[in-house]
């Protein structure tokens, strides 16, 4: 308890006994009623002075009272800025691609002129059309063109042509956090903590601006130079007004409201932490089998435990995980600093974090390092990202008309 508590104590118990005597007067009945008050009067002081931290978990308080900081954004440190970027895919070089899955790939590029390294990420936009993937996309440049964090993959700027809609991205080179979990096996306590503090962060912030993210996944976490993590691919995500009613996100990942196809706000993405800390500390996720097997395990609130998983790791796990949605860990307005205030990050520095002046986890693998990424088509020779869209078949046998493209894709 604080010294100034202990002090308000003190002076109540100077009152009471100052008002001893005169208590003596008094009817039992009425000293009955002066003793309840005095009682109240000592409470009341102490609430006053204690703060929230009785009342629950929003005063953004640890176990021992140690404060945790309301507003990480006062403790960014941005960047340097690169320079101005050339506003379509002419300006750029292929050097090889990075990753591909669904209707997009990313490559990484080098700008002609300055040598500077990119992520370009290709959409093709006929399969969008045909999956009826048009809304993602415009969602993913909005939102990526709304944003500007520390841990979240920036965006330079984008552009278009007849068949693809470009995302000229930075270059996150440390490989995905899921490659790291699999080589290691499984993360120590620490490790594991850093990362999760590098996703509260930045989910922190996405739903500061009402921004549902929507697919946390090991795979979305790319390690930068430092070894710090850059949340990507921005697809699912949407902005949230009321509430969301579609499914979206990765079948490991999801909560109990997006199986059952109930109404769910951001919050879900707290579902996901929860899931990722014990993929970090295990090497699996959570919960296996069919939807019907994995909703009948997240409703009996069915987790297995080994019996060296850290305690206050699983407090923070099982109480994230709870099937309950009005009883889990990260519902409450004020989610992120009640996450922060759980007792398994006592201690963490929270703002020598977001200054990025905490070491990063080291491995006895040498990971991460730049060389982790494995080309999938190394270019041996200079090309231009043109020529080699180019010479590649196309994704989709239906092509849209350029009326069509640019009605849809305004902005690009």
């Amino acid at each position: 308890m604080k010294l100034t508590s202990w002090l308000a104590v003190a002076l109540c118990a100077l009152g009471c006994g100052l008002a001893a005597p005169l208590l003596e007067e008094l009817s039992p009945e009425a000293r009955y009623r002066a003793a309840a008050a005095l009682g109240c009067l000592v409470v009341a002081t102490l609430a006053y002075y204690e703060g929230e931290r009785w009342l629950g978990q929003d005063s953004g308080e640890g176990e021992e009272g140690s404060k945790v900081p309301q507003d990480l954004g006062e403790f960014i440190v941005r960047e340097e800025e690169k320079s101005d970027t050339p506003g379509d895919i002419d300006g750029y070089e292929n050097v090889y691609d990075v990753k591909s899955g669904g209707f997009s790939r990313v490559k990484q590029v080098r700008r002609t002129t300055t040598k500077e390294v990119y992520a370009l990420k290709l959409t093709n936009i006929h399969r969008a059309f045909d999956e009826g993937q048009v809304s993602h996309t415009l969602n993913e440049k909005e939102i990526l063109s709304s944003v500007d964090h520390p841990f979240i993959v920036k965006l330079y700027t984008t552009f278009k042509d007849t068949n693809y809609v470009y995302f000229l991205l930075e270059f996150v080179g440390g490989g995905e956090l899921f490659d790291v979990i699999k080589k290691e096996k499984k993360l120590k306590v620490e490790a594991a903590k850093f990362y999760a503090a590098n996703v509260i962060a930045a989910l922190e912030y996405l739903h500061g601006k009402k921004i549902a993210f929507r697919d946390l996944k090991s795979e979305n976490l790319l390690l930068d130079r430092q070894g710090y993590l850059k949340v990507i691919d921005f697809g699912m995500s949407r902005f949230v007004h009321d509430k969301c009613h579609t499914f979206a996100g990765t079948l490991d990942y999801v909560s109990p409201e997006l199986l059952s196809m109930d109404p769910y706000t951001e919050h879900v993405d707290w579902w996901a932490l929860g899931c990722l800390v014990y993929e970090m500390l295990t090497g699996s996720t959570p919960f296996k089998g069919t939807e019907e097997e994995r909703l009948e395990a997240m409703r009996a609130h069915s987790i297995r435990f080994e019996d060296d998983f850290d305690p206050v790791a699983r407090d923070l796990v099982e109480r994230l995980l709870h099937p309950k949605y009005s009883k889990r860990l990260g519902t409450g307005s004020n989610a992120g600093v009640q996450i922060r205030s759980h007792p398994w990050f006592k201690g963490f520095d929270w703002a020598a974090l977001m200054k990025r002046q905490m070491d990063a986890p080291k491995f006895d693998s040498g990971m991460p390092k730049l060389s982790l990424i494995t080309p999938k088509k190394l270019v041996t020779r200079s090309l231009s990202v043109r020529a080699a869209v180019e010479a590649e078949p196309p994704e989709s046998p239906r092509t849209y008309s350029p009326t069509a493209i640019d009605t849809f894709f305004k902005g690009f």
